[in-house]
């Protein structure tokens, strides 16, 4: 059975494996931006709409560093982990 149906039966928010990918990812600790660009091997600005949707949902949140507005680091919300948690149980 290929991957996205077991997530597709795991949960019914429809999180897409690069979103499971990210979530277990900010398990360990926050990211950057550029970091989870990296990590996924996807452009800035496809970051940019990941972070937007799942910001939406309340899986993620973006602060700003207190030393420099620039830097922001994104972190996995307890709405997300809890997300996470049933979809790898599920699995």
């Amino acid at each position: 059975m290929k991957l996205y149906n077991i997530l597709d039966r795991a949960n019914n928010q429809k999180v897409t494996l690069k979103q499971l990918m990210l979530m277990m990812d900010l398990c360990d600790a926050p990211l950057t931006p550029t970091e989870i660009a990296a990590k996924l091997d996807i452009s800035g600005a496809a970051v940019t709409l990941m972070l937007d949707r799942m910001t939406s949902l309340s899986y993620v949140k973006r602060s700003h560093s207190k030393s420099d507005r620039r830097k922001i680091s994104v972190d996995i919300t307890p709405t997300g982990r809890e997300v996470f948690d049933a979809i790898i149980n599920a699995i």
